[in-house]
Order: C-alpha cells, then structure tokens, then sequence
C-alpha cells in the first residue's frame, strides 16, 4: 500500500509540474468566495443568543458548505485535467454549478450531511459554552478530542462515497445516487488503499495548518491530482502513466 501511495503521488508531482501556479491561483479564489460567503451567518446573526436563532444560523451555514462543497467539485475537475494531461481552464472552478447543478448539489448535500451529523455534539458543546454552562477549559479539551475523533469518523464514514465526485465530473448526466451507488461498487477491493492514501496526507494537513494555511495552496493541489490518478486507476482508465 505504501508503494502504491508512493507511486500515485510521484505521478500528481509529475503531472503538476507547470500547473501549481494555476492551481494555487484557482485555489484562492475558491478560498476567498468561501470566507466570505461562509461569514454571513455571523454577520446577520451578530447576537445568536436563543435556540431558533442560533439554529437558523447552523442551516445557513450548513447549506453554505453544500455550496462550497461544490466550489471544491470544480478543484477536482481541474485536478482531472491535470492528471490527463489537459488544459484546464478558470471556468472548470465554477463546473458544477453550469453542468447538471442538480446532480452535484444532492451529492454535496448526502456528504455534507453526514459530516454535519457528526458535527453536532460539537455544536451542542459549542451552544453550552455560549450560555456559559461550560467554562472554556472544558468546552477547549472537549474541541480537542472530538475534532480529532471527528476527522477520522468522517473519512470512514464516507470512504465509499469518493469517487462519486470524480464519476459526475466524467458523467454529469449519471443520477447523483448513480454515482454514489457507482463509487462504492468501483472501490470493492480498493478501501484499504484509499484509506492508507487518505491517512498518508495526514502530515501535509499538520504542516499545512502550522504555516497558518499558507502551505495548502501547495498540499491542496498535491491531494487532488493524486486522487484523480487513483480515481483513473480504479477505473481502469489507466494502470499507470509515465509521460
């Protein structure tokens, strides 16, 4: 498995070779739109003391992370182009929103609600610490633990899933439960690669969070080209490519 992790990220280094720029360009913008979309909630709920207010603040939040879910399917499409050895282009950011949305946005919405199920003892954690029924050393370690717990959760929770993205992006008019079906057929035999491969990224994502997000603009592309590689492999697309 090390082997094979190895060998599909020393294709992605390969390939993106000459692209980082562009990547890294694409990657702020989506950044920038994220950040600032994803401050409204704050912004108009200033004071989210009571129950339905603080709960109406999570639902925008929530179907903003659908929104940028989708933001990151289009990364992904230009992570595609480069592992093809394709041109991409600006507008592959935006591809899931002008290429069957619909089919995009039910996926994002299984996939972000799953990850928001698990998000939920945090946010009650969170809500506690607001009416000051835990004090912040409690509500920090509590943050901590679960955080951790949660990643992992996450990733295993929705490991069946990951090539759904990458099949829409080949297939847009596929069913968006197709494509869900469709990824864990292609990944029978495949789960403890793509989970060693995930993991494998673990220590990028630390470095990335000591260098106060700066180091993503290089891991991010880095993550997504490797797993178009994988994602081609699994298909059958190609066992391998040197050039």
């Amino acid at each position: 498995m090390r082997r094979h992790s190895v060998y599909l990220k020393g294709l992605a280094r390969h390939f993106l070779q000459g692209n980082y720029g562009f990547f890294a360009v694409s990657l702020l913008c989506a950044s920038l739109l994220t950040s600032s979309v994803s401050s409204i909630p704050s912004a108009l709920f200033q004071t989210a003391d009571n129950l339905p207010m603080y709960l109406t603040q999570l639902l925008i939040a929530f179907m903003i992370s659908v929104l940028s879910g989708m933001l990151t399917d289009g990364l992904t499409k230009i992570a595609l182009s480069v592992s093809r050895n394709q041109k991409a282009a600006f507008s592959d950011l935006f591809f899931a929103f002008t290429h069957q949305a619909d089919h995009f946005l039910l996926v994002e919405l299984i996939l972000t609600g799953i990850t928001s199920l698990l998000h939920i003892p945090a946010l009650y954690m969170e809500y506690l610490a607001r009416q000051e029924v835990l004090t912040s050393l409690q509500y920090n370690l509590f943050s901590l633990a679960w955080g951790a717990a949660e990643i992992i959760l996450a990733i295993l929770l929705t490991l069946g899933f990951r090539l759904a993205v990458f099949l829409l992006l080949d297939q847009p008019e596929m069913s968006p439960l197709g494509a869900l079906r469709q990824s864990m057929q292609l990944l029978r035999g495949w789960k403890k690669k793509l989970l060693y491969l995930e993991f494998s990224f673990s220590g990028m994502y630390l470095l990335g969070l000591l260098s106060v997000g700066i180091g993503f603009f290089w891991i991010t592309p880095y993550y997504e080209t490797t797993f178009a590689f994988f994602y081609r492999e699994v298909t059958g697309e190609t066992r391998g490519q040197e050039n």
